[in-house]
């Protein structure tokens, strides 16, 4: 049964659907910006920067690394473990393709109408390659496996003049040995081990192995299908005795070399530009428009999927343990053998809120279907439910698990005993309730409701200790640390403070927009907000002082535009400032220096970050149907995908695990390695 794989760990990467190597020991990934751990993400080292989309090889023995990108025109060589710059070759056009040779002497590089051949160690060309047609279309080669030789597709690209086929050049002095013309231009070329066939993808949809000594037609794999069908990729298996092609009509076929029998055949449904065997040859990956999958060489049965969305080439590590793939502006590692998720509990609807136990052991969410519900966080099995009369907007533990307290749209908070679903207290309100917070030493339940209150109730004894009315509908509501502060983020415009005992209002704070979030720092001196006007600030609560006023601008036009700053959360530690804003980004920043240290890009809205106890990890929810738990560099170090948006997330206490509520009616549980 094919399954969703665990990601293991994600980094951000300058590039679009990047190629994402391993080292030849498997210890160390890489981008064509950062040598990482595959692990764990911690870099390792940074590479020397260059413009626009990047490509990256490791050196057969891991020593170096070689990188190029299409508008930087310039390959550039590097120390692996210090990201130091060797050297650096320019052309007066961009590479498209950089690969070591096999005893890792040299590099080859497409540029400048030819394939370079440049001296590993110094970066002095050795010999080109030339004579190439449509110098501009000209995208790929291959090293024979015992690097006295190159393939290149002879009239590369949509354009070319020539009718084209297979080059065959001698890597030492750039003569060529043969030419097998094929009537069609060759998008990729690969050599099978034993170095005595090429496999091209052809630009009219077929394939073929040739004979690379005799320059003749060996098989012909599949029959020209036209151009919307033509082969993106052609590979060997380890032992050559396998070869599979991946087309632009979403064939991927695997097929018996020696005879050119098919095998079998996965339809990827969807453009298939890529395809690879693992390194046992159990499994093939194909990747293309359409994400990226893994299914058996021998059946084409599907075992599992990578990415939903476009993605890049897969890449095995050495025991095909890990899985690598480059999508939109990120480099992800896989384990494919591990289930994204280890529990899955399904709801009568969307489930809009989540919250765990202090002691880990269970989790509660709250549906559309008006109930909330206890769940055992390692079987899913239901402990008791929590009626309400509408959707449950909001979910919250006491500190000693005892009970929990929820948010309706059916205008009532209320408090359930959180092991048999009794109901022990019920707030009327005037209007659907928000938001339902719960204080550190369990002494008080706050909440903010449409009928702009904030009203806030001691559990002692089961009553309203003070409510105030506000200009709009209450958001947002925080309890200082230590209990003895709440704060607001209202629809007109404040924030504001009052004492948690009392009511007394401390402080407000206007702003030029909707206050959507505010967050207290952790010794309750000040609070954060994030406003529609697209600041988030920091204001110390006693003096009233506005420390920090940060913007938020989406840069993705000429002219930067500023963006709704839609929620904040200050970290345990106070210091790290967490912000989602309306340009769908999350964005770390510094305190109290308020410096940006990093963003993430999602594809939708990202619902409020929810952080570990430690700070070292935060949690996000987002309409992309994605929940995803970053370190706070940035890294992604957990991925849940749903099927329709994901609106809530938590952490255990320990944060050795994430559970997510999601539009698809289900709640979902992952481990975080």
């Amino acid at each position: 049964m094919t399954y969703l794989a665990r990601q293991i760990v994600s980094v951000a990467s300058p590039s679009v659907d990047p190629v994402v190597p391993f080292s030849p020991d498997g210890r160390w990934a890489a981008t064509s910006a950062q040598v990482f751990a595959p692990a764990t993400g911690a870099r390792r080292c940074a590479l020397p920067p260059l413009p626009g989309w990047g490509l990256v090889a490791f050196a057969p023995d891991g020593g170096r690394v070689v990188t190029s990108h299409w508008e930087g025109n310039a390959v550039v060589m590097s120390d692996a473990a210090t990201g130091a710059e060797r050297w650096r070759v320019t052309n007066d056009q961009a590479v498209y393709e950089v690969r070591w040779s096999p005893d890792g002497r040299w590099v080859g590089a497409v540029s400048d109408a030819a394939v370079r051949v440049l001296d590993a160690a110094t970066g002095v060309e050795r010999t080109r390659c030339a004579g190439l047609p449509e110098p501009d279309q000209t995208r790929t080669f291959s090293w024979s496996p015992d690097g006295t030789r190159i393939a290149v597709g002879h009239g590369v690209g949509f354009f070319s003049s020539a009718q084209g086929g297979v080059r065959v050049f001698d890597a030492a002095t750039g003569a060529e040995r043969n030419r097998i013309e094929l009537g069609t231009w060759a998008n990729m070329t690969c050599w099978s081990p034993d170095g005595r066939l090429v496999g091209a993808g052809c630009g009219d949809g077929g394939a073929v192995l040739v004979d690379a000594a005799a320059g003749t037609l060996r098989v012909r794999l599949v029959e020209p299908r036209g151009i919307d069908a033509q082969v993106e990729d052609v590979r060997f298996d380890r032992d050559g005795r396998r070869v599979v092609t991946a087309g632009r009509d979403g064939a991927v076929r695997v097929f018996d070399v020696a005879t050119g029998a098919p095998l079998s055949l996965y339809d990827h449904g969807h453009q298939a530009f890529h395809a690879v065997f693992s390194p046992d040859g159990r499994w093939v990956a194909a990747s293309g428009s359409g994400g990226a999958v893994l299914f058996d060489a021998a059946t084409g049965a599907e075992r599992c999927r990578l990415t939903r969305g476009s993605a890049g080439p897969v890449t095995f590590g050495p025991d095909g343990s890990r899985a690598s793939v480059g999508t939109y502006l990120r480099a992800r590692i896989f384990d494919p053998a591990a289930h994204q998720e280890r529990l899955t509990v399904r709801h009568g609807g969307a489930v809009g809120a989540v919250a765990v136990s202090p002691d880990g052991r269970w989790f509660a969410s709250g549906c559309a279907d008006g109930v909330a519900r206890v769940l055992d966080a390692r079987t899913g099995a239901e402990r008791c439910r929590l009626a309400h009369g509408g959707p449950v907007r909001g979910v919250a533990f006491a500190p000693d698990g005892a009970w929990v307290a929820t948010a309706g749209e059916d205008a009532t908070a209320r408090v359930f005993d959180a092991e048999t679903g009794s109901q022990r207290a019920r707030f009327d309100h005037e209007g659907a309730v928000l938001t339902v917070v719960v204080g550190g030493d369990g002494a008080i339940v706050a909440t903010g409701s449409e009928d702009g209150t904030l009203r806030v109730f001691g559990v002692a004894g089961l009553a309203q200790r003070f409510r105030r009315s506000h200009g709009g509908a209450v958001l947002s509501v925080a309890i200082s640390r230590d209990g003895e502060l709440v704060a607001t983020g209202c629809a007109d415009g404040t924030a504001r403070v009052f004492t948690a005992r009392t009511g007394t209002e401390q402080a407000q704070f206007a702003h030029e927009g909707v206050v959507g979030s505010v967050s207290f720092t952790p010794d309750g001196a000040s609070l954060a907000t994030a406003c529609a006007d697209g600041f988030a600030r920091l204001f110390e609560i006693g003096t009233g002082t506005e420390r920090l006023r940060l913007e938020h601008l989406d840069d993705d036009f000429d002219d930067p535009v500023r963006v709704a700053v839609e929620a904040v959360a200050v970290s345990p530690s106070g210091t790290t400032l967490a912000t989602t804003a309306a340009d769908t980004r999350l964005r770390l920043f510094t305190l109290p220096s308020g410096e940006l240290r990093t963003a993430a890009f999602h594809w939708s809205r990202i619902w409020p970050p929810v952080f570990s106890a430690d700070g070292a990890l935060l949690a996000v929810a987002s309409d992309d149907q994605t929940g995803t738990v970053y370190d706070t560099t940035g890294n992604q170090r957990a991925l849940l995908v749903h099927d329709s948006g994901v609106r809530a997330v938590a952490l255990a206490p320990d944060a050795t695990w994430l559970v997510t509520g999601s539009a698809d009616g289900t709640a979902r549980i992952t481990d975080i390695t």
